[in-house]
């Protein structure tokens, strides 16, 4: 005999129809009940699914260092409003690689790094939004260089 679906008084189950979950919350262990649609419940069970498959990929990701590099900005007086890139060579970077930079301290007031992009093999191109007025100097930092890759 082959069962259909439906609920204990043999009615077939709809999407509007309602069910009792039971929470628990991680950080406290209190668990709570409510009631929520079993259309609800699908959308959740889907989120939950794709959240897992989300934190998989993660897992299957490697983070490759491919070392340490300084960036030097250099003027005597400079009036620079802007973002300036600044090009690298990093040795063993992809074209179009998944790449992140990494400043090893904290840059000095109104200097900020942009989005780094591999525009070449083995080179980097790193966008430092400069402040106004640059006198006496310049800046260097040292950033970490690191790509994200699919575990094989």
């Amino acid at each position: 005999m082959r069962s259909r679906p439906g609920n204990r008084d043999g009615q077939r189950i709809t999407m509007g129809d309602v069910v009792r979950v039971w929470q628990r919350d991680m950080m406290t262990g209190r668990e709570t009940a409510r009631d929520i649609s079993i259309g609800e419940l699908s959308d959740v069970v889907s989120e939950i699914a794709r959240a897992r498959a989300v934190e998989e990929t993660r897992e299957r990701i490697i983070r490759t260092h491919l070392g340490d590099y300084e960036v030097r900005v250099e003027a005597l007086v400079a009036l620079s409003l802007g973002v300036r890139n600044y090009l690298l060579d990093v040795p063993g970077l992809d074209r179009g690689a998944d790449v992140a930079v990494r400043p090893h301290a904290p840059l000095p007031n109104g200097y900020l790094i942009g989005t780094p992009c591999a525009v070449a093999d083995g080179k980097l191109s790193i966008p430092v939004v400069n402040p106004a007025l640059t006198i006496g100097g310049g800046i260097r930092f040292t950033v970490a260089v690191t790509i994200d890759a699919p575990a094989g």
